[in-house]
């Protein structure tokens, strides 16, 4: 979540450390790393992150700010969602 507010910081320009799209993609990365950490191997789920999954359309860091704000929004919310989730 850290790396979306700071994705959101820089991208608002409230900061200027930093790069917005390297925030977002790390905040994405964690998400997904975080996911492979806790879900049992035993449950054969495979959470690992696609390689084309940041290069998405509707995924991939470009478009107007607002278009941008929006993405990371989406993404911060799959990750408190999922942070939430017992399993």
């Amino acid at each position: 979540e850290l790396q979306f507010s700071l994705a959101e910081a820089r991208e608002k320009n409230i900061i200027t450390t930093g790069d917005a799209a390297i925030y977002y993609n790390n905040g994405i990365s964690a998400n997904f790393a975080y996911w492979k950490g806790v879900v049992p191997g035993s449950y054969n789920i495979d959470v690992t992150m696609p390689a084309t999954y940041l290069t998405q359309t509707a995924v991939a860091y470009g478009g107007t700010q607002a278009e941008k704000l929006a993405k990371i929004a989406m993404e911060e919310g799959v990750a408190q969602l999922g942070g939430k989730a017992k399993l």
